[in-house]
């Protein structure tokens, strides 16, 4: 949690070490195991890359130098070959389900094209999915190919399934600042009405909105190189007139009091 929040200082657990504990876990389990390991080397705002490959002679004298994040994704690439490998050497590769996801691009984007790669087992499912998909996909994508029942509760869908229309829409959420902490981003602390939302985007084919819950400002961006564009005919398109209307009742509808959002966009 301190890695997260305070984004500056050495991470006190490297990702050497993280990959090391995996190891040593799998060696140990006799039966079929679940791993979930988050990597911190790319997270930034400053990058501690074991690799020089980009920033070699450079000086990481501010935060987000793209070089040194480009570094440290070499570092991260080289971890799940290094895993892959100790995989294979163990005979599981073939029988492991490996998923590969990332919450945000530098900088903590929401409007970055993010990878998202599913290995299932024995080279099952191989294919590119071209819609618009997020990390709330992953439970029913894994329901699915294990014959399990989806609940009706679970957001996302499954990737195994019928394509999505064209217009869905993906939502994130971004925190509030936290006064005690001097502006860093926290969900330490929280009370109504958004408790530790500060801003809601929403992505539709390759647009991209976001509103601050707190003044009500909204902006908007293309996404670049991202597919689908809806080049086609939607219901019910996002604009910069409804986007604010759309999200205040996906809030109302994960419960929210939006009471005070309404007050302040009919104020603008």
């Amino acid at each position: 949690y301190r890695e997260v929040v305070d984004t500056d200082r050495p991470p006190a657990i490297s990702d050497e070490k993280r990959l090391s504990s995996l190891i040593s876990f799998i060696k140990v389990s006799e039966d079929p195991f679940f791993a979930h390991i988050h990597f911190m080397g790319t997270h930034g705002p400053r990058f501690r890359p074991i690799s020089r490959k980009y920033s070699k002679g450079q000086v990481q004298e501010k935060r987000w130098m793209t070089d040194f994040y480009d570094d440290a994704i070499f570092d991260f690439d080289n971890i799940v070959g290094r895993i892959s490998h100790y995989l294979k050497q163990k005979k599981l590769y073939d029988n492991t389900l490996i998923i590969i996801t990332s919450d945000h691009g530098i900088g903590w984007r929401t409007y970055e094209r993010l990878p998202f790669v599913i290995k299932f087992p024995n080279s099952l499912n191989m294919g590119k999915v071209d819609y618009n998909t997020q990390r709330a996909d992953i439970p029913p994508t894994l329901l699915d190919y294990l014959n399990s029942p989806i609940p009706e509760w679970m957001d996302g869908i499954s990737l195994l399934g019928d394509l999505p229309d064209e217009n869905r829409m993906i939502f994130a959420a971004f925190n509030a600042p936290n006064e005690q902490t001097d502006g860093q981003y926290s969900v330490k602390d929280y009370g109504p009405p958004y408790y530790a939302l500060g801003k809601v985007s929403v992505v539709q084919c390759n647009h991209w909105w976001q509103l601050n819950l707190i003044t009500g400002e909204l902006k908007d961006r293309q996404i670049e190189n991202q597919i689908p564009a809806c080049t086609g005919d939607i219901q019910d398109p996002l604009t910069d007139e409804n986007v604010p209307g759309v999200i205040l009742q996906h809030l109302k509808s994960m419960g929210y009091d939006t009471s005070q959002l309404r007050i302040i966009l009919n104020n603008l």
